[in-house]
């Protein structure tokens, strides 16, 4: 397959024309594409095949920086032709994809179920290889994708048990058959290889019995993994105390400012009216003299 970028339409947004010529001898055809597109399919196909593309499309201008379309066409037909000359590459999902292939061509709706779940497989082992120590993460992936390569197998030998069918025209060549089986014989390579790793870093992790330091009955019989988890919550709990009790710190802190300001108006009040009582006593100290004098 030979795919070139004939023309360049400006505007906003810059659209390129891109000749698609397939090896199967049907016509060439045209697909518009925009540089944004080029930037998913970069995403797309590492996602899918677990490594990046071997050349980078080229980064965004700036905010005022004019862009010179023709060397960016040159940079941006680069990339998909590293991509179509390796036929592993041209023949994944995210290649295909972009190319509109599976609009161009007459396909049987299961031949894109089969791309689509084959493209899940290889993001799922992909996210099994990097999930490093997560032992429980990776066993779920490896679940998944042997689920699915399950299905992919299932739909080969049906495929077999089909081959004479009415419909033939729409059946497997021989030798996209072998490629099919081949492709799932590489997942099933790769699932096996991730399993014995598993295995492995299984039978790296300690006995429970091999930790003494603190044991206790309520730990012994959790695996590394478990008894992290455990700490984990119990440490969530205490902070969940510890936070209550803040709280309830908190509290009876305003309630001593409020006893302390309750308590200043009360000493207040006292002064005043100790203040009014020495009134008092001084007025009726003077009317007690003016009587003693009245009376003599």
């Amino acid at each position: 397959m030979k795919v070139v970028i004939t023309a360049i339409k400006e505007g906003k947004p810059v659209y390129y024309d891109l000749r698609v010529d397939k090896e199967d001898g049907s016509a060439p055809y045209i697909v518009q594409k925009r540089y944004n597109d080029f930037i998913a399919l970069a995403k797309d196909f590492e996602d899918e095949m677990g490594e990046p593309v071997a050349v980078i499309p080229p980064p965004k201008p700036g905010l005022f920086e004019k862009v010179n379309l023709e060397q960016r066409k040159v940079q941006l037909e680069q990339v998909i032709q590293a991509l179509v000359r390796v036929p592993n590459y041209a023949q994944s999902f995210a290649v295909g994809n972009f190319l509109d292939l599976y609009q161009k061509r007459d396909r049987d709706p299961s031949e894109i179920d089969y791309l689509r779940t084959s493209t899940e497989v290889s993001k799922l082992l992909n996210n099994a290889k990097q999930s490093g120590l997560d032992m429980l993460k990776t066993r779920q992936l490896c679940a998944q994708a042997k689920s699915l390569i399950t299905n992919l197998q299932l739909s080969l030998s049906s495929e077999d048990s089909n081959k004479s069918g009415a419909n033939s025209k729409q059946k497997l060549s021989t030798a996209e058959r072998q490629r099919r089986q081949q492709q799932v014989d590489d997942f099933l390579q790769s699932l096996q290889s991730i399993e014995v790793k598993l295995t492995k870093m299984g039978s790296l992790v300690p006995q429970p019995q091999s930790r003494v330091l603190g044991e206790t009955s309520s730990t012994v019989n959790l695996n590394n993994r478990q008894l992290m988890m455990s700490q984990q919550q119990n440490m969530e709990s205490q902070d969940e105390v510890i936070e209550y009790l803040r709280k309830t710190v908190a509290r009876q802190k305003e309630l001593g400012m409020e006893i302390h300001d309750e308590l200043s108006r009360q000493n207040e009040l006292l002064e005043e009216l100790d203040h009014e009582v020495n009134q008092v006593n001084a007025k009726l100290n003077f009317a007690r003299k003016k009587t003693d004098q009245l009376s003599r």
